[in-house]
C-alpha cells in the first residue's frame, strides 16, 4: 500500500512541476512579447533596440 501511496505522490509531485514550468514558460513569453510590442512602441528610430 504504501508503495503506491508513494508513486501517486511522486506522479503528482512530477505532474505539478511540468504544470509550473509550462506557467514559468508562458509567463516568460507573454513579458518577451510585452516587451518587444513596447519596443516597438517607443523606438521610432529603426537602430534603438533590436529591430
Amino acid at each position: 500500500m504504501d508503495l503506491k501511496i508513494n508513486d501517486v505522490l511522486w506522479k503528482f509531485c512530477l505532474d505539478t512541476n511540468i504544470i509550473s514550468q509550462l506557467e514559468g514558460l508562458v509567463m516568460f513569453t507573454t513579458a518577451v512579447v510585452a516587451d518587444a510590442e513596447n519596443r516597438k512602441k517607443w523606438s521610432k528610430s529603426p537602430f534603438t533596440g533590436f529591430a
